[in-house]
């Protein structure tokens, strides 16, 4: 929002095969899409680009205009992240990326 970009939606994945980083405290992440007035999209997935991607190109169907994505990684997914936005030919937004995790908390 500070770049000047009009954030929208909120992506939460739940991975179906695992728990991990994508397993957070739901009722978290719907009161942080609450405060800035933000759409909360909650999708299950077996594969996270493919469901990603899937969810872009939906919103592109039904008009939604997407020009980037913002991620929350700190060190990892990288790779991940830059195919994704290339592929869907969007920027990548990485704020906290290399922060230190004790200064985050």
């Amino acid at each position: 929002m500070n770049e000047g970009y009009n954030i929208i939606y909120l992506l939460h994945f739940t991975n179906l095969k695992k728990t991990g980083s994508h397993e957070l405290n739901p009722a978290l992440i719907r009161e942080q899409s609450q405060d800035p007035g933000l759409h909360l999209l909650q999708p299950d997935f077996h594969s996270y680009e493919e469901e990603f991607k899937k969810v872009a190109l939906e919103l592109r169907a039904q008009g939604e205009r997407i020009d980037a994505a913002v991620f929350g990684h700190i060190e990892t997914h990288k790779p991940l992240v830059d195919r994704i936005c290339r592929d869907l030919d969007i920027d990548l937004i990485l704020p906290i990326w290399k922060q230190d995790r004790s200064q985050l908390i």
